[in-house]
């Protein structure tokens, strides 16, 4: 891993040039990482990692332990709810599994899902909003329109058609530059 071109992994890993990679903080990821998207495992218990990646050792297993207590600090793994002793993979650890933020995730949850879709939702609105906005008339039409229905005020109908268009335009300005 290069610690020049992935900024994810120098923020899930907090490493640099000077601080490789803790070895042990690496094993609990990536098995914590494989228990619970490789798997149809429910919950994964921190004294079952602990034993995974020490083999059982004692020594090791205090150190597995920290590990995970530093990994929980970092937010690269989670208390799952309603639990004390239950782990899983942080969100900044899913992300870097996906491909980053906004990649399609790895485990979606009803409120990432609705997010999503709202996103979704703008996203089409504005599509939308800016096709209406080209299909508008120009003042000349509105003018001409208005005329039809309006008889003996043409001066004010050509002032008001200036100004509605002059409206729209600002509107349709605004629209494209994201304000709104």
């Amino acid at each position: 891993m290069s610690t020049e071109k992935n900024s994810l992994l120098k923020s899930v890993f907090n490493f640099n040039v000077g601080k490789p990679i803790d070895p042990l903080a690496l094993r609990v990821l990536a098995f914590v990482s494989y228990l619970q998207l490789c798997t149809n495992r429910l919950t994964i218990v921190i004294s079952d990692v602990a034993k995974a990646v020490t083999a059982e050792k004692p020594a090791q297993m205090i150190e597995a332990r920290q590990a995970v207590s530093r990994l929980l600090i970092a937010k690269q793994l989670v208390l799952r709810d309603n639990t004390g002793n239950c782990i899983e993979l942080g969100q900044p650890m899913l992300d870097l599994l996906a491909g980053g933020k906004e990649a399609t995730p790895l485990e979606i949850t009803e409120r990432e899902l609705w997010r999503r879709w709202r996103k979704a939702d703008a996203d089409a609105a504005k599509r939308k909003a800016k096709d209406s906005f080209e299909n508008l008339p120009t003042a000349k039409q509105l003018a001409t329109k208005l005329g039809e229905s309006v008889i003996g005020l043409d001066e004010q109908v050509r002032t008001f058609a200036h100004l509605l268009d002059h409206t729209i335009n600002q509107l349709d300005i605004l629209h494209r530059n994201g304000m709104l």
